[in-house]
């Protein structure tokens, strides 16, 4: 619908210039400069909507943004059944419990927002912020392309906030028009075979093995995720948060980290990173809870890799909460 009504634009445009160039002289002479000055402009505005520079849509959800309650979306897409393991990972709250917190967060910090469910196939741009509620499964519609999770690095490149709250963003995706719902492994496309040599010699693919990093999402995103439930630092102790970031505890905090993700120039740690050990002569300097820019928009995804169904760790809700609010205050300030 989009791209008709561009093409109806530039050939309105075609047809103006055409006007102006054979009716140059009368319009001047019989109408005043005026009227070609309006001429000009309308085909000033037609030819900038036709090439996309232009969107009058685009226009009135920045001034919603702007100077109106921000929204806050969150994905309804698959609702909320704690019992289906096949929709969700990482988490334990539901959308109504999100829903609630952020409001509850947002008022205590004098903060107006409007929380509203949404799905995936509409529109993000009049939001503020948009929320995965399902940890380590997302909404995809196409799990061939992967349109939903682009569309979601569209909406960051044009300066959205998005939020991941539990596990590594995208590692599964869930198409919500395939009933009975399954999450699939998108890691596993490109994973590498264990291989197996027969006694005739012949060597055949038995089983992939699905990395953190093959996931489409941290891939684009370029952020290496690794396991360290293992390691001895599964047990983080009283969380320390980076200095911008202190006033969004209340107390000690004390958590058990699955997964942490390797601190690069371009990864924001929130809490405060730890050197991890993961091998012999192999260590990394990894955090839990980051965000990462994308775009030159101010645009950004938050992401957590807590595990907020572990039963030490039910205060991340609240610190995630507090996050999403520092950060909607702060692009409100920028705007």
């Amino acid at each position: 619908m989009v791209n008709t009504l561009r093409s109806l634009a530039l050939l309105v445009a075609g047809a103006l210039i055409s006007v102006v160039i054979s009716l140059y002289a009368s319009l001047l002479m019989e109408y005043s400069l005026l009227v070609l000055t309006i001429f000009l402009i309308l085909i000033v505005l037609f030819l900038l909507y036709g090439f996309g520079v232009l969107s009058p849509i685009r226009l009135i959800d920045e001034f919603r943004r702007k100077y109106l309650t921000p929204k806050v979306g969150i994905l309804n897409d698959m609702g909320w059944n704690p019992e289906n393991k096949e929709i969700y990972t990482g988490t334990d709250v539901s959308l109504e419990d999100w829903k609630n917190e952020l409001e509850k967060v947002a008022k205590d910090n004098g903060i107006k927002i409007k929380v509203k469910f949404i799905n995936a196939n509409d529109r993000f741009d009049p939001f503020i912020a948009v929320i995965n509620p399902y940890g380590g499964v997302y909404p995809e519609f196409d799990l061939k392309n992967f349109k939903t999770m682009n569309k979601m690095l569209s909406y960051m490149n044009e300066g959205g906030l998005f939020v991941n709250v539990a596990d590594i963003p995208g590692y599964f995706a869930c198409n919500p028009s395939i009933k009975p719902w399954r999450k699939i492994d998108t890691a596993l496309r490109e994973a590498p075979y264990a291989y197996k040599v027969l006694p005739n010699g012949l060597i055949i693919p038995i089983k992939r093995f699905p990395l953190f990093e093959l996931t489409p999402f941290t891939r684009e995103l370029g952020v290496d995720v690794y396991k360290i439930e293992d390691s001895p630092i599964f047990n983080w102790g009283v969380l320390e948060f980076e200095k911008e970031f202190e006033n969004i505890s209340s107390g000690n905090i004390e958590v058990k980290v699955h997964r942490a993700a390797v601190c690069k120039d371009y990864l924001t740690p929130i809490i405060k990173p730890k050197e991890v050990e993961l091998g012999p002569q192999f260590r990394i300097n990894a955090t839990p809870l980051f965000f990462v820019k994308y775009g030159d928009n101010d645009g950004k995804i938050l992401i957590s890799l807590i595990f907020e169904n572990y039963s030490q760790n039910s205060k991340m809700k609240e610190v995630i909460a507090k996050t999403i609010i520092k950060l909607i205050r702060e692009k409100k300030q920028k705007r």
